[in-house]
């Protein structure tokens, strides 16, 4: 596994793995699952965003976002 800065490239995949945490209820209390488009809205520029690839494929990711970004509808 390698980490490496995120790209907006990487926003579906970032957002399929906050999305099963949304589902299996473990690693957050976030309700609302977040499309590819939502994620994107994190790429800010200043808080970073962090992508763990095991081969060609994102299975982790760790991100400071401002909360509004986060939860934005």
């Amino acid at each position: 596994m390698t980490a490496r800065s995120a790209t907006p490239a990487d926003a579906d995949a970032i957002a399929r793995i906050y999305n099963e945490g949304i589902e299996d209820r473990v690693a957050t209390f976030e309700t609302r699952p977040r499309s590819g488009a939502d994620v994107h809205l994190w790429f800010d520029g200043v808080h970073p965003i962090v992508a763990v690839e095991d081969g060609d494929s994102v299975v982790a990711f760790a991100a400071a976002v401002q909360a509004e970004l986060r939860s934005k509808r």
